[in-house]
């Protein structure tokens, strides 16, 4: 297996649940996820087929879906705090022991002082705030006098908000610069931050895209320095520039929302991002709006429609990628809209890994995060990182079982829908695709846009609309009783049973495939009778019949003699 691409997207705060020590941090019975999606159940469709529900109870908005198209599982964070900076650090491989500082009282004088003697004038505010209720508290002062607004929060941060019109946006950011210089030593806050406004007044005062994070550096080389190193390239989209203070990276851009990020991220996949191409390497988004717009607001219909936007783009995300490439889809902590205050908040967070040429529906259970940039040192085949155990393990097909050699014949295939994804199926068309065959693969119900159909690839998909007039081979997996009806009972209303219904009549090669448990699996006696009745009747009318056991060493056979 050769992995050209890694891309991982940050949902910035969407966590899944409370972890064992999310009590330490003040916080109980906490899923960002989980409440948010709950705000309007089961419609988040393409989180769903990915995986996401699988990692919340039952009853949430997203459903649990067994055969999700992508591995699932999620990650608790071994560094002190549930801040943006130690998480995206864990996630790429370096763990923050200790804990960046707070100031719940504010500022002492030993960092204000310096700091209003070096930008030459007073500051105001000097407390922890929501960042739109401090500029509605003293943005009109501010304007008056041109003194900055320094606030901080519950994270390790010290933001300064300032009016763009009254202070110019390369004075912000120098004066961030300033404060970055003075907080070091124990004084080492995450994150300096300036928060540009614009408005005239209290109720059209509006934050703007100008925002920049100035991040302390991480003292340890992470997953994005091990590739660098190793020669391949790695594009931060968003703020991962910010928060990794540039180290490690090899280019990055910025965007001015999720959307904006979202875009920037399908094409840099698509290699069409001026400047900003990646042949191997590592794209890496962060997508801040979950957070700073909706989780921090406690904002759960904010909160809900971005996480709608994201489901909506997923489609397109997957239809892009190649068959080398691997998506990894996680967070950095929580921050639960229905939680109080205004405050992150501790709690696991998702990993949702899917590639073409990855396992699917695999429960990866418990990791930390730091074991998600050791899998990507490990499936870009660079230097480990410091800590994290890599999960490549857990999600590499056994290709050493399909031996499959019909590299010099031009095939035909069309794998029929069968409603479920089933891995090993899946095996056995990855292993005739890897052959360069002509292999129209197809894992569910409904068009959607951008699909890849070359591969088939899709969250959705059917019959394409280029489809050919006849197949050489057609593939039926035999998984449940539905279809045998269908088969047995000429349903032409379905499009897919009558394409196979039309190659039936023109004798073509239909082959029937089903696994062990659908014949000899723990059932009923009458069943099992009904079913070996159905199978015999399905044989008298034509189709070939072979167990996923078998498909392997009988595979080549059968269509060596279509060829």
């Amino acid at each position: 297996m050769r992995i050209k691409r890694v891309i991982i997207i940050v949902l910035d705060s969407v966590g899944v649940g409370t972890t064992p020590d999310s009590y330490k941090y003040g916080d109980y019975n906490v899923n960002t996820l989980d409440h948010v999606s709950s705000y309007k159940k089961n419609s988040l469709q393409n989180l769903e087929l990915m995986g996401f529900g699988n990692l919340l109870p039952f009853d949430s908005g997203i459903s649990h879906f067994k055969y999700s198209l992508a591995n699932y599982g999620k990650a608790q964070e071994e560094s002190s705090g549930k801040d943006s900076t130690s998480g995206h650090w864990e996630i790429a491989g370096y763990i923050k022991r200790e804990p960046f500082p707070v100031y719940p009282q504010g500022f002492p004088d030993r960092i204000i002082n310096p700091f209003k003697q070096r930008i030459g004038r007073d500051i105001l505010g000097n407390y922890p705030a929501s960042g739109t209720t401090i500029i509605n508290d003293l943005g009109e002062e501010h304007m008056k006098t041109g003194f900055p607004i320094v606030y901080t929060s519950g994270d390790s941060v010290f933001q300064i908000a300032a009016h763009e019109e009254i202070v110019p946006i390369e004075t912000l950011y120098r004066w961030c610069e300033i404060a970055r210089s003075i907080l070091v030593g124990k004084d080492l806050v995450g994150r300096v931050i300036a928060r540009p406004f614009i408005g005239d007044k209290p109720d059209n005062f509006k934050r703007t895209a100008n925002r920049r994070d100035f991040s302390a550096t991480p003292p340890e080389n992470t997953v994005l320095d091990n590739a660098k190193v190793a020669g391949l390239d790695v594009l931060g989209i968003g703020k991962i520039e910010d928060l990794f203070a540039g180290k490690g990276l090899t280019q990055a851009v910025h965007t001015s929302s999720n959307l904006d990020g979202i875009q920037k991220t399908i094409k840099a996949i698509q290699k069409s991002l001026p400047d900003h191409n990646v042949d191997n390497g590592i794209i890496f988004t962060n997508l801040v709006d979950f957070d700073t717009k909706y989780g921090h607001r406690r904002n759960v219909e904010g909160y809900y429609n971005s996480l709608k936007e994201f489901n909506e783009y997923l489609p397109e995300i997957i239809g892009y990628m190649e068959h080398d490439d691997v998506l990894i889809l996680t967070a950095d902590h929580g921050n639960d809209p229905t939680f109080k205050g205004s405050d992150h908040t501790r709690e696991y967070i998702p990993i949702i890994a899917y590639s073409q040429s990855l396992r699917r529906g695999v429960d990866m259970g418990t990791q930390h995060f730091s074991d998600i940039g050791q899998t990507v040192a490990d499936i870009l085949n660079i230097n480990r990182t410091k800590n994290g155990n890599s999960f490549l393990k857990l999600l590499k097909p056994d290709t050493d079982e399909i031996n499959i050699d019909i590299s010099n014949f031009n095939l035909d295939f069309f794998l029929f829908d069968m409603g479920e994804y089933r891995e090993d199926i899946f095996l056995i068309m990855n292993a005739l695709r890897m052959h360069e065959n002509n292999v129209n693969l197809f894992v569910s119900d409904h068009l959607m846009k951008n699909c890849t159909f070359e591969t088939g690839d899709c969250l959705y998909s059917t019959l394409p609309e280029n489809r050919k007039e006849k197949y050489e081979n057609i593939i039926i997996p035999i998984v449940n009783d539905g279809m045998v009806y269908n088969l047995l009972n000429l349903n032409k209303d379905d499009s897919l049973y009558d394409e196979v219904f039309k190659m039936l009549a023109l004798r073509e090669n239909i082959v029937l495939t089903y696994p062990y448990e659908f014949l000899n699996g723990e059932m009923t006696f009458s069943l099992k009778q009904k079913r070996r009745e159905n199978i015999s009747e399905l044989i008298k009318l034509g189709y070939k019949l072979i167990p996923f056991s078998k498909i392997n060493q009988e595979f080549e056979k059968i269509i060596r003699s279509r060829t």
